[in-house]
């Protein structure tokens, strides 16, 4: 008995399965994997009614570039006659010699002064939901949730900030989160991990808000992967496995595959996420691939897993 006990408290600090990765542009495509349970009660920290409401400024819309292969900074300021150091300030490049192709460049105004900020799209409203929280026992906070795409058009740079509230309604800590999902198509949602490392405060409530959230540019990305025979099996109270078939149901060859799984509880919170790259290189037209993830959820009974596909198309050398 004392045994059970043990490896159930090692499991509940597992809190290092929930990943936060670098962003990668990415498509998507998703299936939900429902099994029969009872969701039990747990405790939850009170949402704040102090939550900001993010209201953009109008701002003049930008020129941005899309560069090209055989494009270089040079040839690029020439075209528009704006001035090769004001273009390289302006969108931060610190190596000209390194520009990627799908890579998105403001234009400034030939007579905007250098280090004068360029004007920056105005952010699209989408929506923040499905939060939920926990402090593990090495004292650190995770905070998850997702952003639903309502908005009509495809999303990227979504970014959400949480902060955590004293009883006086004080902010206490803020951090900010980038979604796993870099694109995000309309209609869709993809999870984010917000985390407080060693957090020794006191907290009665949080807020959560969105930071950013621009009108996608696809680039590279490819669309046209699904999947099949996804298995959900919650071996005990707090590991979950997700398992299933990536297939490409396109004419073209996807690169960089990965696979992140949200898993959700009874009243449809995020108590996990998890994105990986599977180990297979490429998957080309009418192909197949299995794929298996284990996830450490914040609580338990997990009732739902979303698996969602990213890739990026096969470009010639």
């Amino acid at each position: 008995m004392a045994l059970s006990i043990f490896l159930i408290l090692l499991l509940l600090a597992g809190c290092g399965h929930i990943i936060v990765p670098t962003a990668t542009p990415a498509a998507i495509a998703t299936a939900t994997m429902t099994p029969s349970a009872t969701p039990r009660q747990t405790p939850t920290l009170a949402r704040s009614t102090l939550a900001p409401t993010v209201t953009p400024t109008p701002s003049p819309t930008p020129v941005v570039y899309v560069v090209q292969k055989g494009d270089n900074l040079i040839g690029i300021a020439r075209h528009y006659h704006v001035p090769v150091a004001l273009l390289q300030e302006t969108n931060g490049v610190t190596d000209p010699r390194r520009l990627q192709i799908g890579q998105l460049l403001v234009i400034p105004r030939p007579d905007a002064a250098i280090s004068t900020p360029p004007p920056t799209p105005t952010p699209v409203a989408a929506t923040i939901r499905g939060v939920y929280w926990r402090k593990g026992r090495s004292g650190d906070l995770w905070l998850l949730g997702e952003v639903a795409n309502n908005t009509g058009q495809m999303l990227e740079q979504v970014v959400v900030g949480a902060d955590l509230l004293d009883k006086g309604d004080q902010v206490v800590a803020s951090r900010q989160a980038t979604l796993l999902l870099e694109m995000l198509p309309e209609g869709e949602s993809a999870p984010f991990a917000v985390h407080f490392e060693r957090f020794s405060g006191v907290v009665t409530a949080y807020r959560t808000y969105l930071l950013s959230a621009m009108p996608a540019f696809p680039g590279n990305s490819y669309f046209d992967l699904g999947t099949e025979d996804i298995r959900l099996d919650n071996h005990l109270p707090q590991v979950s496995k997700v398992s299933g078939m990536i297939v490409n149901r396109g004419a073209g060859t996807a690169m960089r595959i990965r696979v992140l799984v949200t898993l959700y509880d009874g009243a449809g919170c995020v108590v996990a996420a998890r994105l990986q790259a599977l180990s297979a290189q490429k998957l080309a037209p009418g192909e197949k691939m299995p794929f298996s993830l284990w996830l450490t959820p914040l609580h338990g009974p997990v009732l739902r897993a979303k698996v969602q596909v990213a890739a990026r198309k096969q470009t010639l050398p």
